[in-house]
């Protein structure tokens, strides 16, 4: 039997390629678009594709799990999907075909839910903040060397080498899960999933709202329109890189710290993670040169990295066994709306009025999520307990 450490650490490496594999393009990926001809809007369309995937198939890809399918087999059949949406990049350089190929990525990361729920099944029921932190981590952090290593890539290749390092990626996650061990499960999974009963559990729906707020801020700025703003400042390929490297890295160290702050309630925490999405899109229009926008870049990672992890947390502290994937799924569902929305009307107030209205739109999102957070939130829901 293999020791539970050893498929912690295996499992680690399949995370750092899934997410490798899913963003190693993406600081060049909505420049890449407007340059083979897609509009402001469509590249919106085509960044939330990838969201609307989520949104469609997190949901049964949870209960699919529940019904002890395995997760290693939907884990298999996330990174496949990774491997063929850049293999359609590769041979297809057109607009429709990225629309094609980022819904195939969103199926990817629809089977994160799979990823979390195995990972978080490693550890004690006590251990969930400190599983949750360290999945999210390793989650930011096969996107942080995606950025790195696409800099050098792009400079040296170009972006279609990007795509072939993206499939080249999947399939190395492939062939680690295949030495990952899945241990049966300690209880028999419930026959029926009460979805309903999922549905109606309001302390999950709140903090799936608070999710989903911000995938739509994060899709709709540092994922995509972020770096075209950059380009018009006049950035450099080099400087797009560092801006992603910038966020990722932070949010790695967010992620990680979140679990450790003693001393803030999560509702405060909330409180500040919301307005530093705030200040980070009010702010935006107003650079004009590269280090403010890095600058920015750290704010929003921080809060990126702190909301992700702390509502992933709050939101799972009551799931029931047997219903975690799908528990997982509802959550993770909610930033399939955030991430298919965010950008596509981003995309449609940028064609029709500027950046600047876009990113003050945002703000606004950010501002009234805050004041929900600071209204409607009671208690400290950041206290996790175990899993019943």
């Amino acid at each position: 039997m293999q020791k539970k450490n050893v498929t912690k650490a295996l499992l680690l490496v399949t995370i750092l390629f899934f997410w490798f594999a899913q963003y190693v393009y993406i600081p060049y990926h909505t420049p890449y678009l407007l340059s083979i001809g897609a509009a402001s809007s469509f590249a919106g369309v085509i960044v939330g594709a990838y969201g609307f995937a989520q949104l469609l198939l997190r949901i049964p890809i949870g209960i699919f799990a529940d019904k002890g399918t395995g997760q290693k087999k939907v884990i298999f059949i996330g990174l496949f999907c990774a491997a063929v949406a850049s293999l359609i990049r590769i041979l297809f350089p057109i607009p429709v075909a990225f629309l094609i190929a980022n819904f195939f990525t969103g199926l990817t990361s629809a089977t994160w839910v799979s990823v979390t729920v195995f990972f978080s099944s490693l550890f004690e029921p006590g251990e969930l903040k400190k599983a949750t932190g360290i999945s999210i981590a390793a989650n930011n952090g096969g996107i942080l060397i995606g950025f790195i290593a696409g800099a050098y890539i792009n400079d040296g290749l170009g972006v279609p080498f990007l795509f072939v390092s993206s499939m080249a990626a999947a399939v190395c996650g492939i062939l680690t899960l295949l030495f990952v061990k899945e241990y049966p499960a300690e209880q028999k999974p419930l026959c029926k999933i009460d979805l309903l009963g999922i549905l109606k559990d309001r302390s999950l729906l709140f903090f799936s709202l608070h999710g989903m707020a911000m995938q739509a801020v994060v899709f709709s700025t540092a994922m995509s329109f972020t770096t075209s703003y950059a380009k018009l400042l006049g950035a450099a390929d080099s400087e797009l890189a560092l801006c992603m490297i910038i966020f990722i890295a932070v949010s790695v160290i967010a992620s990680l710290l979140i679990g450790y702050i003693k001393r803030w309630s999560g509702k405060t925490l909330f409180i500040f993670l919301f307005g530093c999405f705030a200040v980070y899109c009010a702010s935006l229009p107003f650079c004009t040169e590269m280090w403010q926008l890095y600058i920015l870049q750290g704010i929003c990672g921080l809060a990126n990295g702190g909301v992700m992890s702390l509502a992933m947390a709050c939101a799972m502290k009551g799931a029931k066994d047997g219903r975690r994937s799908t528990t997982m799924a509802v959550f993770q569902a909610s930033y399939g709306i955030g991430m298919t929305l965010g950008p596509i009307l981003t995309g449609i107030i940028v064609d029709r009025f500027g950046y600047a209205p876009g990113f003050i739109s945002l703000a606004a999102l950010s501002v009234a999520m805050l004041a929900l957070t600071a209204f409607k939130m009671k208690g400290d829901a950041f206290a996790v307990k175990k899993s019943r």
